[in-house]
């Protein structure tokens, strides 16, 4: 599989969800257990970890004090003796501000084939291990039973996506749905085209036209040629209008909130955002007011909803904008 972006939304979600499924299954367990499965273990953001794992995330915590640990999906356990209890063994690292977690870490058996000694891992879509094709997880793992080794891959990836990052990993559905709008009115026109071929009497039609001097004579023909043309002349707009865009983040940045808007050209026919693409930082009241309307409207919509020349919502915080 490629790899896997994981939302903060959905990591808060997932442990929330975990913990509380957790609660219910150490309240069975007897006192006995519940002290050795304690000691066992280390508490972070309300779950509990391995104790190598805990100290993986206490040199993350000394290297950055803002970031967070949450599970989401599935993730790696480790299994207490005497306990019946697994503690958790990964965990996704994130900034709460942010849209995306920036890496998943574990200290656990990460061997491809059989079984080996657990190792302290590292995944983030800043990682590139050519051992292995990009569609397994491996690919974007970095492993060592050296902490400080780890810890310096680590501060090279535990950063946030950049504005072009975030927009490439939503612009496929975003593109789709700007392609499926033309393929819309393009469907109409080929019917209203059929419909029009497709009458018994055209051809006396035609006749008529010309021996009446180009007067219909037949008011139901006269009726789907006309709209057989608007569909036309629609579907040749659709096709040949440029579609251009806004990529619009919102973040909360201490007690302001802020949004990055990347203007990105053409998207019907660019493959990725480039890096390189012009992105401006706003303060929210000093968003033009053209694109605030447009994000006001799409907050009201469901997620993935696209709005012809308005855009499309991606979640409460980000929003691909129609330019028009």
């Amino acid at each position: 599989m490629a790899y896997d972006h994981i939302t903060v939304e959905r990591i808060n979600k997932d442990t929330a969800d975990y913990i509380k499924r957790f609660s219910t299954r150490v309240d069975v367990l007897s006192d006995e257990a519940q002290e050795l499965f304690i000691k066992s273990t280390k508490v972070i953001d309300g779950m509990h970890i391995s104790k190598k794992l805990g100290t993986f995330c206490d040199a993350i915590l000394k290297a950055n004090r803002h970031v967070k640990f949450g599970v989401a999906k599935s993730v790696k356990g480790e299994f207490i003796h005497g306990t019946n209890c697994q503690a958790v063994a990964e965990l996704w690292v994130y900034m709460p501000e942010h849209e995306y977690a920036t890496m998943r870490v574990g200290y656990a058996d990460y061997a491809v084939k059989g079984h080996t000694e657990s190792k302290f891992g590292v995944y983030s879509r800043l990682l590139q291990n050519n051992k292995f094709d990009f569609q397994r997880d491996q690919y974007y793992m970095v492993t060592s039973d050296d902490i400080e080794r780890i810890m310096k891959t680590v501060k090279k990836v535990m950063r946030p996506y950049a504005p072009h990052e975030t927009a490439n990993v939503v612009f496929e559905p975003y593109q789709g749905k700007v392609h499926n709008n033309v393929w819309s009115v393009t469907s109409v026109a080929r019917e209203a085209k059929d419909a029009t071929l497709g009458l018994n009497d055209l051809r006396n039609e035609l006749f008529a036209l010309y021996d009446l001097g180009y007067e219909f004579a037949s008011e139901t023909l006269k009726d789907k040629v006309g709209k057989w043309k608007k569909a036309v002349t629609e579907m040749a707009e659709a096709e040949n209008k440029k579609r251009n865009a806004y990529f619009v983040s919102v973040i909360l940045r201490g007690d302001e909130l802020l949004c990055n808007v990347m203007t990105i050209n053409d998207v019907r026919t660019i493959h990725k955002i480039n890096e390189a693409s012009m992105s401006q930082v706003f303060k929210m009241d000093d968003l033009p007011e053209d694109i605030a309307e447009k994000v006001a409207t799409l907050g009201m919509v469901d997620k993935g909803h696209y709005v012809e020349d308005v855009g499309m919502k991606v979640s409460n915080t980000t929003f691909w904008i129609d330019r028009t």
